[in-house]
């Protein structure tokens, strides 16, 4: 398969990677899922802290990581699209210098599985997405931690990159949101109600949502402006 096609820039920079294994705040009892670990640099480190599930799409460098981490039991290796089997495993952080083609998609994968912590190494203007993903900004705050050169890739990559974390918050609004999302396909009436069906009625949490025009979509597909009424009225 075309390198090109499968967007590779191996990260070089030993720095840069202690700092990613820094920001992630890895310990024991962490599961960390890596995308595109390439020749496993980056994966080395994470193991020294953490267990780790490891998606590459590349043929090649599968095999090539299945030698070195034969008999290696934290970690497992799958051998995949990313996209495709993020919401098949169990893990509590994402580490990763991921594609930068599959940023945006990858967000959405995020809202649903909610890890604690996300650290990504991807193209700079990805931030312009961060700051305008109302549903992001509901359950992460986020932060990007450093910029980053091309030389510390290889081959260097076209555009700009940043290192960026993601922690999941823990206010009672976030908490709504996040009961939400793991609903991700429902409507959003039904939604709120499995979520509320304790504390009011159907009848009251209906009446509640009766003005919103997206009520009959998906927690994912709601616009910004109904995103903060929901947090207005149910928090």
């Amino acid at each position: 398969m075309d390198k090109e096609i499968l967007d590779q820039h191996f990260m070089v920079d030993k720095e840069l990677i202690q700092n990613i294994i820094d920001y992630a705040e890895l310990t024991e009892k962490d599961v960390v899922l890596e995308i595109g670990p390439g020749r496993g640099v980056l994966t080395d480190k994470i193991l020294e802290n953490s267990r780790v599930i490891a998606v590459e799409l590349d043929k090649d460098l599968y095999y090539g990581l299945k030698d070195k981490y034969k008999g290696n039991s934290n970690i497992r290796l799958i051998h995949g699209n990313a996209l495709k089997e993020i919401l098949k495993w169990d893990f509590n952080k994402l580490v990763s210098n991921i594609p930068y083609s599959i940023s945006e998609p990858l967000i959405i994968k995020i809202l649903i599985k909610q890890p604690d912590i996300v650290v990504l190494t991807t193209g700079k203007t990805f931030k312009n997405h961060l700051e305008t993903n109302k549903l992001l900004n509901k359950i992460y705050d986020y932060e990007i931690k450093k910029e980053v050169s091309k030389q510390a890739f290889y081959p260097p990559p076209k555009t700009e990159s940043i290192i960026i974390k993601l922690k999941l918050k823990r206010d009672k609004e976030a908490e709504l949101f996040k009961e939400l999302l793991v609903q991700y396909d429902k409507k959003l009436k039904n939604a709120l109600i499995n979520i509320f069906d304790r504390k009011l009625t159907k009848n009251q949490v209906r009446e509640k949502i009766n003005s919103l025009e997206s009520k009959d979509k998906s927690i994912l597909n709601i616009q910004n402006k109904e995103i903060e009424f929901l947090a207005k009225t149910f928090c």
